[in-house]
């Protein structure tokens, strides 16, 4: 007689101590495609191979952020340098978004008469600046408050990534078109724009197109400013000086990105709130 042979492969419970997930959890991630069994026998036994396990795990640490499936699931199915990307992008909107609701907080205590805890507000200073003709990549999104950050960044660098693909150079920042107010509650298109040198074609939602040289007032943002609803003292300030010159807008406000949140200090200039316009008395 022979000897039975073992299963290939680790059993669900075996797979569940190995990778710190939970048997509801497995589950759930099978359900969803997630992780899903490498093969499943007749009697509905799961079994999971050995390399399944630090995607498990990776899994697991990203459940831990409360990262919803949805994302998790986009996440997952980077290349490694491009999930790390995608997951920290997601991960600053969070803390943008955590940021936000300390301030409202902070501006309810002021509502109801309380201790306000919060730094004073900045002094926004505004300049006419102007900028040369550029070619950039393009592409719009709906989205709302809550998450806005997180789309404007995979944004970003899904148009980096086309750019890269077809031999293009993409600038060192990007900036974000505002085409409508997003809030809290409700979504607002926005336009995501990445700057490049060479050549690049449209490709699905993403558009090539000039940027026109213009004039634009602009008030830099310190990082410890560039939160919502801190954000907007910088807008209202743009739109006031524009008004006291008698300037027109000529195109949407935007923010303008030219280094990464970990390359610069809290207090040194991170965005810049910016609107194109023409100034009074020219054509």
């Amino acid at each position: 007689m022979s000897t039975p042979q073992p299963p290939e492969g680790l059993s669900r419970g075996e797979f569940a101590r190995a990778s710190g997930l939970s048997p509801k959890a497995l589950r759930l991630y099978e359900r969803s495609g997630l992780l899903v069994p490498h093969r499943v026998g007749a009697g509905g036994h799961r079994l999971y191979l050995g390399a399944q396990v630090e995607r498990a795990r990776r899994i697991r640490l990203l459940r831990q952020m409360d990262m919803p499936l949805a994302v998790v699931a986009e996440v997952m199915a980077q290349e490694r340098g491009q999930a790390l990307e995608r997951a920290e992008a997601w991960w600053r909107a969070q803390e943008e978004a955590l940021r936000s609701r300390r301030a409202a907080l902070a501006e309810l205590r002021l509502s109801w008469g309380g201790v306000v805890e919060r730094g004073p507000e900045p002094v926004w200073r505004v300049r006419r600046e102007r900028v040369g003709a550029v070619k950039v990549a393009a592409v719009r999104a709906r989205t709302d408050q809550q998450n806005l950050v997180g789309t404007f960044h995979a944004r970003a660098q899904a148009l980096r990534r086309h750019l890269v693909g077809q031999g293009a150079r993409p600038g060192p920042g990007f900036w974000v078109l505002y085409h409508g107010a997003v809030t809290p509650d409700g979504p607002a298109p926005i336009e995501v724009a990445v700057p490049f040198t060479g050549h690049a074609e449209p490709e699905g939602e993403t558009v090539i197109r000039m940027e026109a040289a213009h004039v634009r007032a602009v008030c830099e943002v310190a990082r410890g400013d560039c939160f919502y609803p801190r954000i907007l003292g910088a807008y209202r300030a743009v739109e006031r000086w524009m008004l006291q010159c008698g300037a027109h807008a000529v195109g949407p406000l935007r923010e303008v990105y030219e280094a990464s949140w970990d390359e610069v200090a809290e207090d040194a200039v991170f965005a810049l709130v910016a609107r194109p316009m023409r100034e009074a008395g020219r054509g």
